[in-house]
């Protein structure tokens, strides 16, 4: 059904066809069942001009490392979670256009596959490390925190601070 809808706005002209493509990505490797609650609220508000924004393309690294928003020009039900009205929402805004958990990992596996490929290719001894901070911005901790497992969990040592 959710599938059908996407189609029949690319169609209809409501939604641009690359973000149609992102949202099927997203939610075909989705590994939470959030980014479908959220995609599917959207769809049902109608909020086709927010899912464009959100995913008319993947987050890139530029000049000044990744940079999205966290929170959503709508806010959903569920990425406002358990968070009252007045606070910022438990979870960062879903999309492939945007600063959450889906792209910190996705950038983090990223890094440490260079690092690996740029170690063998020096014939570097040892585990490559990597030192990760955060500030005061909603959601950096977590993110910090996130990038550090991944980078552990794919060989690196990760130092937070």
């Amino acid at each position: 059904m959710q599938n059908e809808m996407i189609d029949r706005a690319v169609v209809d002209g409501r939604l641009m066809k690359s973000a149609a493509q992102n949202i099927k990505a997203l939610l075909s490797g989705a590994a939470s069942e959030l980014y479908g609650e959220v995609v599917t609220e959207l769809i049902e508000a109608g909020a086709w001009s927010e899912l464009n924004d959100r995913f008319y393309k993947t987050l890139a690294f530029g000049t000044g490392g990744l940079r999205g928003r966290t929170v959503g020009k709508i806010v959903t039900r569920a990425e406002r979670g358990n968070s009252p009205d007045d606070s910022p929402p438990q979870f960062p805004c879903v999309g492939t256009n945007a600063m959450n958990f889906y792209n910190i990992a996705r950038a983090t596996r990223g890094l440490v596959t260079y690092l690996h490929d740029w170690f063998a290719k020096q014939h570097s001894l040892g585990t490559p490390k990597i030192v990760i901070a955060h500030d005061t911005r909603f959601f950096s901790k977590e993110f910090c925190a996130l990038a550090a497992k991944v980078a552990a969990e794919n060989g690196c040592d990760a130092f937070v601070f």
